[in-house]
């Protein structure tokens, strides 16, 4: 089945114990928005992505994995974040999160990153190395609770355009690099 258009609006009982999603068979190669797809989904694992995952005209993946307080690791490789302009609380209250790959991600349309990673209490390195941002004005927030982010590397993002990045490492307390 193909999938136009994700956006769903909070957590109900049901969302909330679903532990594994298996989505390897979604086609998302029309779909422009997945907004707070997993909101929500607070005793989730894990979930199974497509090998050959389409999101090229994903614009907005806002809230995607937003309270999904269980999970433990993501692998988002596979994702194609070109079209994307919103990541904004993207892994808002992921307090179990310990690793993520980010490392395919293009951020060239990227302009709202707020509280991406906010509350990320079990995440210790992240490699942003990727995000240069050209277009990027708002990060306030954005790690702003991940008492346990030792190393950050966000060597190549680009701060020319930024508006407001208040907050951006309040209670980061062991961040080092």
């Amino acid at each position: 089945a193909i999938v136009e258009h994700v956006l769903f609006a909070g957590a109900t009982r049901s969302r909330q114990s679903l532990t594994n999603i298996d989505i390897s068979n979604f086609d998302f190669s029309k779909t422009t928005y997945l907004e707070k797809l997993f909101y929500g989904c607070s005793s989730l694992i894990s979930i199974k992505f497509s090998d050959n995952l389409k999101t090229s005209k994903v614009r907005t993946m806002s809230g995607l994995f937003g309270l999904c307080s269980s999970l433990q690791s993501l692998d988002l490789s596979k994702f194609d974040t070109s079209q994307v302009t919103i990541f904004t609380q993207m892994f808002d209250g992921c307090k179990s999160l310990k690793s993520i790959d980010l490392s395919s991600f293009n951020t060239d349309s990227l302009i709202e990153a707020q509280n991406m990673f906010r509350d990320c209490e079990k995440l210790e390195t992240l490699d942003l190395s990727k995000f240069q941002g050209v277009k990027l004005k708002y990060i306030y927030g954005m790690f702003s609770g991940c008492k346990s982010l030792e190393t950050l590397n966000i060597n190549n993002m680009d701060t020319y355009q930024i508006r407001d990045m208040s907050n951006l490492f309040k209670g980061c307390e062991k961040l080092k690099t």
